[in-house]
């Protein structure tokens, strides 16, 4: 079975799968909108700004592009306006929520790419037998036009998007919605 866009030097991801990524850049389109309904102006703005530049990259995912490099520094903008200003306007334990689910998705994002790397570009000695069951957790390189890759593709991407797409802007949601009793505390003092 031949599958597509396995074989395609400048996408990093075929699109019948980066598809996903696009259906959850909406999660980023409702953060922005809560944020615009509890008067977070900046992050509104971030926020917006992150959702367009993912549905740019994620629409045809490359391994170098200015749309990737444009989506990689809206995101780290994003995380750092959120961490370190926003969240001062969390109540405590919706900002400890944001922390642990920032911290959590970082580890999967390394976690996750560190899978892919091997799995998708080291070509060492260890592989996948065509016959052999994929596994999320292994090492082991996948030839392009297998089941192996595209499963590899698949998990990939559903890890980024659950912990880096859904996970962020779900903390961050929860945190500016249910806050509002406890931003005027921080305001004033």
């Amino acid at each position: 079975m031949i599958y597509l866009q396995h074989n395609d030097p400048n996408v990093c991801v075929p699109q019948h799968i980066s598809k996903y990524g696009l259906y959850s850049a909406n999660f980023f389109l409702l953060n922005a909108i809560c944020n615009y309904l509890y008067n977070y102006n900046w992050l509104t703005f971030v926020a917006f700004s992150l959702y367009t530049t993912t549905i740019l990259h994620w629409y045809k995912i490359k391994h170098n592009g200015i749309f990737k490099i444009i989506d990689v520094i809206t995101c780290i903008i994003t995380m750092s306006s959120v961490s370190f200003y926003d969240s001062l306007y969390f109540c405590l334990q919706h900002r400890k929520l944001w922390f642990l689910s920032a911290f959590v998705s970082v580890v999967a994002y390394i976690l996750n790419k560190y899978i892919e790397f091997y799995q998708q570009s080291y070509k060492g000695s260890n592989y996948f037998l065509a016959n052999e069951p994929y596994r999320y957790f292994s090492f082991k390189y996948t030839y392009p036009n297998t089941l192996q890759r595209e499963l590899s593709y698949k998990y990939s991407v559903f890890v980024h998007i659950i912990f880096l797409h859904i996970n962020l802007s779900c903390a961050c949601i929860y945190g500016v919605v249910n806050s509002q009793s406890c931003s005027n505390y921080y305001i004033t003092n």
